[in-house]
């Protein structure tokens, strides 16, 4: 089971951003998609409090508290990948840094179509991450018989 958490205050892009992870897992993988959808920073803030493990971020900036709050979840989630969804009202010298690491950006004003090719590129990284990590987890014992 993949966990993801998407926050976004726009009712439209979230639908999109839902279907469009829901679509991808089920192209990309036979796991199940577990989604917390969000619209508000409480929600958010109690969502990390609350949850121990989650694998993917789909964070929407749109203000500067929406960075912090990007901040306290990096800080909690260090191993989780994350799509930001931007527009030019926040400089990206305040996002893309070093502390936040996100591995994916959306820009808005942003098509159906630029959605989907997102958010599959999103995934399908993160199945190439996870594949990559786990050769190097795993342990290959050979006896004489093969």
């Amino acid at each position: 089971m993949v966990v993801m958490m998407l926050y976004n205050r726009q009712k439209n892009e979230q639908d999109c951003l839902e279907k469009e992870s829901r679509n991808a897992i089920a192209h990309l993988s036979d796991e199940q998609l577990e989604l917390h959808c969000m619209s508000g920073r409480m929600n958010v803030q109690k969502f990390i409090d609350e949850r121990q493990l989650m694998d993917l971020v789909c964070f929407s900036v749109e203000e500067n508290e929406d960075i912090q709050l990007l901040r306290i979840l990096r800080d909690h989630y260090t191993q989780s990948e994350i799509l930001l969804v931007a527009d030019s009202g926040i400089s990206p010298m305040k996002y893309l840094t070093p502390d936040i690491r996100a591995a994916s950006l959306l820009l808005r004003p942003f098509q159906p179509g630029q959605c989907e090719e997102i958010v599959h590129e999103f995934f399908k990284a993160f199945y190439q991450s996870r594949e990559k990590s786990d050769d190097k987890r795993s342990l290959v014992i050979t006896n004489r018989d093969g």
